[in-house]
């Protein structure tokens, strides 16, 4: 006890001396680790806001409860029969010191509903292995208080959850950790709150300590400030659902066989989630995920690296963003359920081998490639050997180095035809008019679009909907004169290896529509038209026939004599000779029509 005595008055004097000048964490570590006496703790009992229940046989320590912890400083200070400890959910904080010296302490269970984890709260849980925290993605957890972990020298690993704020001074200080992912939500970082040890009053830094963390953020300032190895990259996996969501900007940071390394081969990852702001996908990053069926590719995605999915045996469709430039050696070299995969107009370079051993038996390849590496499509490997797969397909545009490849390897090459222009006749709304789906083929480019489907259908297909409303006009039902309508027309093709360009145009009646790309082989093109009055042509004073009192009708509106402006239908009936204006001609006209002696 002298000896102990003796410390804690160099240490007094130390701060003393010193606290004019600058803050030093005061370490239980060091004024009480004699305190820890090894004490009985009792079955049962509660609190205001808590109750627990020690198993002595099992070791196994329960805490319930709601609110914030309020159980005393010390609670299991010094015993050795505590072995593993959940926490209820409802329970929002972890208070100080709580479980300070709980030294055969191995396993922590924290829910979700945990925001704060208080200053010292597990120190020298020496023998504290594993601190399992909430993986669905729901963790409130907000700060980890000073000291929090110190001392924790068996815990190699931490999850740090997405909505975490803070880490306070020496949290994570003398443990076994020196790998630390550090979310984008965390804005402050204490002083020595990772990368460091603790002796003698003084800190030494941990220099195999590597930071995984988002680019212009607190993680990064706090490793540059201490020189540690930083990886401008972040995840999160849900245990529960399979799903790794990966976070950065600009190139993916991760080291080579990093999935191999962290998570046991990835057994678990069903599913990645890549974030939109990553550009590339680095090489080996996903190397042997065994279990992946899915993965989401960002929309600004530029590269995907050499090897980057490397036997994920498991992966079944994949499809490129537009951004995609090029694809590296062996990218997906063993997917072997790969059986499907979409190129979009962009991509430049398909590097060697980049799908060899995949499930694939033709590819559509866009014009935009220039370059396709040896064994890149086409081909399995075994025993040191490349062997073609039979019947394989590369479908692509005549000159390109889509049928260069086909050709030079002795696959199949099928030349795609596309469609520049359509134009479709029909009659347009009318007032009173039933909804009619008549559609005439008219200057088609390629003869195959000709057929009209009310439903769903491979061809043409035509409705109208009424101001906008989602529901479909139907047939039968009634056109309302200055209502407007959009005329919609899918266009899909029937006749195998076409597709639609990207330069495509649609008109309605010679009116340009609207062309919205939705797949390859598939648009949809819109105009809007108002209904109109019916009107026959030169019934001017719309009797229901054209008499010449139409035509001196026109003379009278000519010579500004009416009692009252055409309305919009006089006027297109006005217009008989249909240039677009009203002139003497068209009086004129009606009265050749009205003699038999108009031709036209």
């Amino acid at each position: 006890m002298k000896k102990h005595q003796k410390l804690i008055s160099v240490v007094l004097s130390a701060l003393m001396l010193t606290s004019a000048f600058t803050v030093v964490p005061t370490f239980a570590a060091e004024l009480q680790a004699e305190q820890c006496v090894g004490g009985d703790l009792p079955a049962s009992g509660s609190t205001a806001n808590c109750r627990w229940t020690f198993n002595e046989t099992t070791g196994l320590l329960t805490i319930t409860g709601s609110g914030e912890m309020d159980l005393d400083k010390y609670f299991v200070n010094g015993n050795t029969k505590v072995k593993e400890i959940i926490i209820g959910n409802g329970i929002t904080s972890i208070s100080p010191y709580t479980f300070y010296g709980a030294y055969g302490l191995k396993k922590v269970t924290i829910p979700y509903s945990v925001e704060k984890i208080g200053n010292y709260a597990f120190e020298f849980c020496k023998d504290l292995e594993t601190v399992v925290t909430d993986q669905t993605g729901m963790s409130k957890l907000k700060t980890i208080g000073g000291g929090a972990f110190y001392g924790c020298e068996s815990l190699k690993s931490f999850n740090m959850n997405q909505g975490l704020t803070s880490i306070s001074y020496s949290a994570f200080v003398n443990t076994g950790i020196t790998t630390f992912v550090i979310p984008e939500s965390v804005k402050t970082l204490g002083e020595h709150c990772i990368g460091f040890n603790y002796e003698n009053s003084e800190y030494t830094k941990v220099e195999e300590t590597v930071i995984y963390g988002v680019r212009d953020t607190a993680a990064e300032t706090y490793a540059n400030n201490h020189e540690f190895t930083f990886y401008g990259t972040t995840w999160e996996f849900n245990t529960i659902t399979g799903v790794l969501n990966i976070y950065g900007k600009g190139e993916m940071e991760l080291p080579q066989y990093w999935m191999d390394f962290l998570y046991e081969n990835a057994k678990d990852v069903t599913r990645i989630i890549i974030d939109d702001r990553i550009t590339t996908v680095s090489a080996y990053a996903f190397y042997y995920g065994t279990a992946v069926d899915t993965v989401f590719l960002p929309e600004n995605l530029t590269k995907i690296e050499t090897y980057a999915f490397e036997f994920c045996k498991k992966l079944k469709n994949l499809t490129l963003p537009q951004s995609t430039k090029s694809i590296g050696n062996g990218a997906f070299y063993g997917c072997t359920s790969l059986n499907k995969v979409t190129i979009n107009e962009g991509l430049k370079s398909i590097a060697r081998a980049a799908f060899v051993n995949t499930a694939l038996t033709s590819v559509k390849i866009p014009k935009s490639v220039t370059y396709i590496g040896d064994y890149a499509l086409g081909y399995t490997y075994q025993n040191k050997t490349y062997t073609k797969v039979d019947g394989f397909t590369i479908y692509g545009d005549r000159g390109t180095e889509a049928e260069r490849y086909a050709k030079a390897n002795g696959f199949n090459f099928v030349a795609q035809e596309y469609i520049q222009n359509v134009n479709v006749s029909f009659a347009e709304p009318a007032a009173d008019e039933t909804v009619s789906f008549a559609v005439y083929k008219d200057n088609y480019d390629c003869g195959f679009i000709t057929s009209l489907f009310v439903q769903n259908g491979t061809g043409l297909e035509f409705n109208y909907k009424k101001n906008g409303s989602s529901t479909y006009m139907k047939p039968g039902d009634v056109f309302q004169a200055g209502t407007a309508y959009t005329a919609t027309v899918w266009l899909s093709t029937s006749k195998e290896n076409t597709f639609f360009d990207d330069e495509l145009e649609v008109y309605f009646n010679g009116k340009k529509a609207n062309v919205q790309k939705i797949t390859s082989g598939i648009v949809c093109a819109t105009l809007e038209y108002t209904a109109q009055e019916k009107y026959i042509p030169g019934d001017v004073n719309e009797n229901g026939y054209v008499d010449i009192g139409d035509a001196t009708m026109i003379q009278y509106h000519l010579a500004d004599l009416l009692d009252a402006p055409l309305t919009e239908n006089q006027r297109k009936a006005a217009d008989f000779d249909d240039d677009g204006e009203i002139t003497i001609g068209d009086a004129t006209m009606i009265q050749y029509y009205l003699a038999d002696l108009f031709y036209g």
